[in-house]
């Protein structure tokens, strides 16, 4: 079961990990800083179709970010 406010913690600590601030990621995505911090909140979810770009963008597998499974 996906849980969004796991997803948004997974989010934060590879965007993190990666050296990247929310500015930088939103901007890569083209969304704002404001739709990131939501997202790593587990206020809102990222749009299924940015999902591989923002997977790519950290070094994960859409899986990963989604459940956390590897």
């Amino acid at each position: 079961m996906i849980e969004i406010k796991q997803v948004g913690e997974r989010i934060s600590r590879l965007r993190q990990k990666k050296g990247m601030t929310q500015i930088a990621l939103a901007d890569k995505l083209g969304v704002t800083s404001q739709a990131i911090s939501k997202w790593e909140r587990g206020q809102s979810f990222p749009d299924v179709s940015r999902l591989d770009e923002l997977a790519e963008l950290l070094g994960v597998a859409v899986a990963y970010l989604l459940t956390g499974d590897t």
